[in-house]
Formats: C-alpha cells, structure tokens, sequence
C-alpha cells in the first residue's frame, strides 16, 4: 500500500510559497510537506548560515556552566569529563577535550567500559577518577540526567558536577548545574556532541567553536536526533568543513579507509561508514582508540587508529550477523498472535553490539525489539529500539518499578533490571504495546509524491539537492511514478537493473528476477529517491528504485514454478524446519496465477509478496514464493495448487494443509537420464558465453530449437551446475566441465527426486 507522507491539498498556499522563495511548485509542495509554509521558514531551512544558530543561553543551565568552566579553566582546577562509549559521548568527549586543553585548561577524561561498567555514571568509576584524577569539576556528557544518586556521591567526594545530557528527563533532576535539552520545551533536541558543542558556543563565541563543527556533525548523525534548525545547521556546516579539507585528522583518516570521497561526502556516509567505525572500540573494547582519534593531530597515529578501528568494525559485523541469527532462531517460536514487542534473552550475546542487533529485528519484523544478555553485575543488561509511531523510552517506563535504570528516548533506550524480572517485565511492556492500534505495525511505502519519470527536470534535481543533508525528520524525498515508461536491462550477471530515461540513469538492487517474472504486467507503480552518482570522477543523476509494486500483472506459470525451483538449490535451507509454530497469521501459498488471483479479489489482500523481501504478521498471500521466505513465523499456511512431491515435503516441514484450487499438472513429471544428458549437450553450445542463470540459458537455446519444457530444462540445469559440469567464473561466463560424476553427488538432484 502506498501513502503520502503529507498530502497537501493547498494550491493557493503552494503558488505563494513557490512565487516568494523562487522555487517549482512541486518543491514548494515538498517543503510544506516538512512544515515549512512561509518564506522566513523555508529561506532559514534551505540556506542557513552557521551565524543563525540559536543562542546557546536559550538552553537553561548554559549560563551557569560557563561560568563555573571559567572559572576551573582560570584556576587551573582539574576537570575530568564523563562520557559515554558511543559515537555521540566519545564526540563530545572529544570536543570539551580539544576546546578546553586549548584554552589552558588541566583536563582529563573517562569514559566507562561497556562490558564491565555499564552505561552511565557508576559509583565504582567515581570512585576511581577521585583516586586517581582528584578533579575539582566533573562534567558529565551525554549521559547523567538520570544519575542522581551517583552525582550526589561525587559531591560528597568534593567535586563539582555539571551534567550535560540529551536524554529524557526522569522524576527528579540531579542538584547541580544541568544542561539538557528536554528541559526546554521549544530547544531544537540536540545531541550529547551538540549540547557540548553548545557550551563551548557559551565559553568562547561561534568562530571559535565552529572549528569543532566537524565532530559535532558526525555525532549528530550518527545519534538520529531530528535534522532541522540547529542540528541542521551544525551538520551542513561540519560536512562543508570537511569537505573543503578542513576536517580533524582524524577524520579524514576514517574517510580514507571507508574509500570516501571527501568532496561527495553526505550523511548517509557518515551514519553508514564513519559512525560505525567510531563505535566499534566502544562497543568490543574500549572507547579510548576512537577518542584518541578524534583529538589527535598526528596524520600517522590517526590512519593506524583508522585502521585499528575498520578491523574492530569487521569484527562487529560478524558478531551482529551472529547475535541476529540466533535471535531469528528463537523466534521461530514466539508468540505473534498475542506479542507486539519483541522480547529477547541471549546467555552469551555481546552487550556492546546487541544494539545493532536489536535494530536490524525492529526492521525485518516491523516490531519493537528489546534484546538483553547477561552483564558483568549479574544484572540483564540491554538495548531496544522501536518503529515509527511507538515511543520506545515511554513504553519501557511503564515498567519502570521492575528496571534497575534505564533511558533513551523515543527511538533507542538502554536498560537494566533483575533477571528474575524478565517475565514480568516482558508481560508488563507487551501489554503496554497492545494498547498501539494496529496499524501501527503494520507496513507502508510511504512517498512525498507522485512524479512520473519522464517529468524529472535538471532545475528540480539541483532544487531536490537543497533538502540535503538527510536523516531523522528531513528524509530523503520518495516519489511514486504509477505509470513509469521505462525499461530495464540487468546489470552483469547480478540480480540488479539499471534502465535510462532522458535525465538519469535508473537502478534497481536487487529485483532482476522479480523483472523478468513481471515482464509482461500492465500497471505497476515504481517507488524511487534521486540523487547522484559519482563513476570514473564524473557525476550523473541517478533513479534509484526502492519498490516495484504490481497491481494487474501477467506472469507464466514456468516462470512462477521455476523460482522456487531454484531457491531450493541449496538443501541446507529445508533443515531443521520440524518447529513448532505460535503465531497467529495465515499465510496462503500459491503456485499458480489464476487461483491466486482469485483468492486476493475474494479476500481483498492488498499487498502483493512477490519479491519475498519482506512481509508482516498478518493474514496474507504470497504468489510463488522463494523457498527463503520466511514461512516460520506464520501460526497457519495453506498451500494451493498441484506441487511435486519435493516442495509438499518442505512444506511438511511448516505443518502445512494444501488444497487443489489449480487444474495444472504437477511440476514435474520424472526424472529423465536421457533428458538430462540433452540438456548437458545443448549447454555445451553456450560454453564461453556471458549469461546469469537457467532463464537466460534457456532463452538462448529456444531459437535453436530446444524440446524440453521450459521448468525441466531449468531443474536440469541446476542439477549440472550442482555436479559442477557446468559453472560461471566471476566474470559470469559459462563455463562447461567434461568429466564423469555420479548423479547421486547432486544434493539438488536428491532433494527433488529423493
């Protein structure tokens, strides 16, 4: 289903928009979608200059901090901050660092290591800074709102405290001198970087402060706080000083490593490339490599550490994919019918990376997810993250009485809490999600517009590029073109597309297959975003295809039978499929057209699964799907149609009914030795040609006149390639094998003909 994200209906207010800032009226319907309706708003959105910041005084607590940092700055007090071990505490770590040490000041820092310590301010490391630093001020950053027992044990110590936090403001705020910027009701919700960034504003004026624009900008992206006014700014500026080559060392090292283009930098490289890098120390070891990264000046310290960390992030990586894996697995078996949150305990899972993990469940379910491992107190310790409409940090408050502690905010929190808790915290917040109406969980592509492609002008490209940067609150703008007069041709031997129209290349990751099985469909609609493309030092406007979606589609039942043919090449993936299943949707599997047709008009099912790349609890049907589907989440599946024996006993596996809504016969009819020796002959014509898979092969071969059926050919081929008799070398060219083999060695073979 595809909605607008804003459907504005106001010609009038459009035009005025349009005549008062110089701009297309579709662009002007854009910005008015982001909220932005007058002139002042839009010229302050679109070129905003670091000297329109707001003051740094309209954050309470700002004044009085300066002066107390004066104040230990002039005396040469020591001053330790307190920060956290993610991208955004070690940044503003970094910035108070490098702005006070420049200043004179006798500074220290320390951040507390995840795995033994926890997130936050601990007794034990206050403890520890007063053994060993004896500060005069303790400046905590991005972290402390909550920490009011502990703060009140380091003034007892004999330290000055000042907290600089971000995060949701509890019951009772510690008694010191606090900046937060929940605080303030209309403040621009900076991050923990932005409200250091802000007090350094404070103590030595904007020109001095912009120089750490950089760092503030990496850690505003990377904590997905909302981008507009100040956040907007600081970012924009902080790239443009990157990119002018301006930026820390630092930086630029972990730009070179990632295999960045300074000059092409945007926010994305940032939160997908730069950010993760950062927080890899943190989350695997320690964060003192990324903050000594960020504060040195030495070009070769910083590209070792550069590379220390890309090696730390790789390693992240694999641990993430294991930790999501796992988790996959014991979902197998949860409840989807009575359950909206996911709730999840892992014995060993890596406390510093479940984060990720949490997040990437929260995308592939579209549900609330909360993961949580066993941390070095004995305590379960864990993050959670959530979906548009669920405020993560309210929804995890109401179970606050169960919690050891816990913060965050609507999209990301962290906890805490007993682990003879877990039940009850688990069935306190699952009730508290219920409550969510539910199409809340449900999914949409959601689009700004509908622009047909053969619309796109240069004029609106370069005005589309003013809304940059992007991320949480000014997202990158999505377009629907339900008609799209456009062609696609497959790229290499890969399963993505590209096609052309008169002012940008179009391409599309992924959905070759899904192309060529809805070739011949009338009315599909393209979902896509523009940007830009850099190859070979040129630029070129791009297409990028999020979504096809078809609505009256044509497809022939070779082609629809053969594509779960070839997913079940693999025979590891029908094992262990004997698991019991508590969900509560049903999922209709069809293997022919018609029926399934039928069944979605009957039914009024509007969302057609035909790539399989994602899907909902909720009753649904899903034509032809591959055999990666994920069929174990779902309560009850219903498999329509004649199907061989091989694909009844993979569905066996899921505890499926069948029915015989379809006359086809089966898929196939017995295996052939002549048939197959055939197909082995007529491949050797194609040997040293370039092509992608059996469809391709085939439809080489049919103009010579090939007999076999278009599936048997394809079944064949598969087995061949399985013998290795016939295989692709990188380049994709098909490359045929004469040896003797036993048919018996094909897992392919014996998985279908058993």
């Amino acid at each position: 289903m595809i909605i607008k994200r804003n459907n504005i209906t106001q010609p009038e207010k459009i035009r005025m928009l349009s005549d008062a800032i110089k701009v297309s009226e579709r662009f002007a319907r854009l910005l008015i979608g982001r909220g932005i309706s007058d002139k002042e708003c839009a010229e302050k959105f679109l070129y905003a200059k670091f000297s329109d910041l707001s003051s740094p005084y309209s954050y309470d607590g700002v004044d009085k901090a300066a002066e107390i940092i004066s104040y230990h700055v002039a005396n040469r007090n020591k001053i330790v901050v307190y920060g956290d071990y993610d991208c955004d505490g070690i940044s503003a770590v970094s910035i108070l660092m490098r702005a006070l040490a420049e200043k004179g000041a006798d500074i220290d820092y320390y951040i507390p290591v995840r795995q033994e310590e926890g997130y936050g301010l601990n007794k034990e490391a206050i403890s520890k800074i007063k053994s060993e630093y004896n500060p005069d001020l303790l400046i905590t950053v991005d972290c402390g709102i909550t920490a009011v027992d502990e703060i009140e044990f380091a003034k007892e110590l004999g330290m000055e405290v000042i907290v600089t936090d971000h995060h949701t403001v509890g019951n009772t705020i510690p008694e010191c001198t606090v900046i937060d910027p929940c605080i303030n009701k209309n403040a621009t919700p900076l991050c923990g970087a932005g409200v250091a960034f802000t007090l350094i504003r404070a103590l030595y004026g904007d020109n001095y402060a912009k120089k750490y624009a950089d760092i503030c900008a990496v850690a505003t992206v990377a904590d997905i706080v909302p981008l507009v006014d100040d956040n907007r700014i600081i970012v924009k500026s902080g790239l443009e000083q990157i990119k002018r080559g301006y930026g820390k060392v630092g930086l630029n090292a972990l730009l070179d490593v990632s295999g960045i283009d300074r000059k092409k930098l945007t926010s994305y490289d940032i939160g997908f490339k730069i950010a993760p890098r950062l927080n890899a120390s943190g989350r695997l070891k320690t964060a003192h490599n990324s903050v000594k990264l960020l504060t040195t000046d030495d070009v070769t310290e910083a590209k070792f550490i550069a590379e220390e960390l890309s090696i730390q992030n790789l390693e992240r990586q694999e641990i993430g994919k294991q930790i999501f894996n796992e988790a996959s697995v014991l979902l197998r078996g949860y409840n989807f019918a009575d359950n909206k949150i996911v709730v999840l305990y892992g014995k060993n899972w890596r406390e510093g990376v479940i984060g990720i993990s949490a997040a990437k469940i929260t995308e592939y379910f579209n549900m609330p997810t909360i993961l949580l491992t066993d941390s070095a107190d004995g305590m379960l310790k864990g993050s959670a993250r959530s979906i548009n409409g669920i405020n993560i940090y309210e929804l995890i408050a109401t179970q606050r009485d169960k919690l050891t502690s816990f913060g965050g905010h609507s999209m990301a929190a962290g906890l805490s809490l007993p682990k003879n808790n877990f039940k009850s915290f688990f069935e306190g917040v699952n009730s508290a999600a219920k409550k969510y109406p539910p199409e809340t969980f449900a999914r949409v592509t959601v689009c700004d517009d509908e622009l047909s492609v053969s619309e796109i002008s240069a004029d609106f490209l370069t005005e589309i590029s003013l809304l940059e940067p992007h991320g949480f609150q000014n997202p990158i703008p999505v377009f629907c073109d339900k008609r799209p007069n456009i062609s696609f041709n497959r790229i290499g031997c890969t399963n993505h597309a590209k096609g052309k129209t008169r002012i940008a290349d179009a391409v599309c990751f992924g959905k070759w297959e899904q192309i060529c099985a809805y070739e011949n469909s009338r009315d599909k609609a393209l979902v896509y975003t523009l940007g830009k493309n850099y190859f070979n030092g040129k630029e070129f406007n791009q297409i990028r295809i999020k979504k096809l979606i078809y609505e009256d589609f044509s497809v022939s039942y070779d082609t629809l039978s053969s594509r779960f043919v070839k997913f079940n090449y693999d025979a590891s993936k029908i094992e262990n499929l004997k698991t019991k299943l508590c969900g509560g949707a049903r999922l209709d599997v069809f293997f022919g057209l018609d029926g399934y047709k039928n069944f979605v008009e009957r039914k009024d099912i509007s969302k057609l699964y035909a790539v399989c790349d994602e899907f909902e609890f909720r009753d649904t049907a899903v034509l032809s799907p591959g055999a990666d589907f994920p069929f174990g989440y779902y309560g009850a599946i219903v498999v329509h149609g004649k199907i061989t024996d091989a694909v009844k006993t993979f569905f066996d596996g899921y505890g499926a009914v069948y029915t015989d809504c379809d006359d086809r016969d089966k898929l196939l009819d017995g295996f052939s030795v002549d048939e197959l020796r055939e197909t082995y002959k007529l491949t050797r014509n194609l040997d040293g040609k370039r092509f992608g898979n059996a469809s391709e092969a085939y439809k080489l071969l049919k103009s010579g006149g090939v007999e076999l059926g278009y599936e048997k050919f394809c079944t064949y081929f598969y087995i061949l390639a399985d013998l290795e008799l016939i295989k692709y070398d990188d380049s994709g060219i098909l490359i045929v094998n004469n040896r003797k083999t036993d048919i018996k060695n094909s897992r392919f073979y014996r998985y279908i003909y058993g």
